[in-house]
């Protein structure tokens, strides 16, 4: 199931909807480059698998151990059972009540804490499974689930990422970058350009500013 328009912006928390008894939601800024069996494989054991995300250090939640992380909703397989419709129905419950003064609302934060509070049986997805444009990630193995604006960018980025199947390094405008003793003096030096011109780009703005 892909994600569609709703009212209020809450698709997701009503993909529980669909009439599969198993389903893959993935957000419309994805593109799939690899089969997706092994993930629905993950269902014969778990109620839901998803991606241990990076965040979820900048704000804390009474009763929530800082130990245990976010996990990305933009793509989550799950299936159907009672474990899981107590949990969608938890999600959304906390969705409307940790609404901020402003009124904006991250599904991240409640997602989590349902996650917590449920008795789901949890998997996490490699990162090759919902490798996301926006953050540094390690992938080993081929990329299935890429994440992030813009076809054209994604397109790129399974250029990139497929060049080798070993462990390696996901940079955002760097690409992938596998231990410098693997990397031959060009790969490397490609890198080292990258980073440079991508510091550069990053230190225009601040530049500007200060002249102003």
């Amino acid at each position: 199931c892909i994600e569609t328009p709703m009212p209020g912006g809450e698709t997701k928390l009503h993909m529980d909807r669909a009439p599969w008894s198993r389903c893959l939601f993935i957000d419309s800024d994805t593109m799939v480059v690899g089969p997706l069996d092994p993930v629905f494989a993950l269902l014969d054991r778990f109620d839901l698998a998803a991606m241990q995300h990076g965040g979820g250090h900048h704000y804390t939640i009474p009763g929530l151990p800082a130990s245990f992380p976010e996990f990305n909703s933009g793509v989550i397989a799950w299936r159907r059972n009672g474990r899981t419709e107590a949990f969608f129905a938890r999600w959304r419950d906390l969705y409307a009540r940790m609404k901020e003064p402003s009124g904006r609302n991250w599904d991240q934060k409640s997602f989590r804490v349902a996650l917590y509070e449920g008795d789901l049986r949890i998997t996490s997805l490699p990162h090759g499974y919902n490798l996301m444009t926006y953050f540094p990630s390690v992938v080993e193995g081929n990329a299935t689930i890429l994440h992030g604006r813009s076809t054209d960018n994604l397109r790129r980025l399974a250029a990139r990422i497929s060049r080798s199947g070993a462990l390696r390094a996901y940079v955002p405008g760097v690409g992938a970058l596998l231990h410098p003793g693997d990397m031959s003096w060009p790969d490397l030096l490609r890198a080292v350009f990258r980073m440079l011109a991508l510091k550069l780009r990053a230190c225009r703005p601040a530049a500007r500013k200060s002249t102003r």
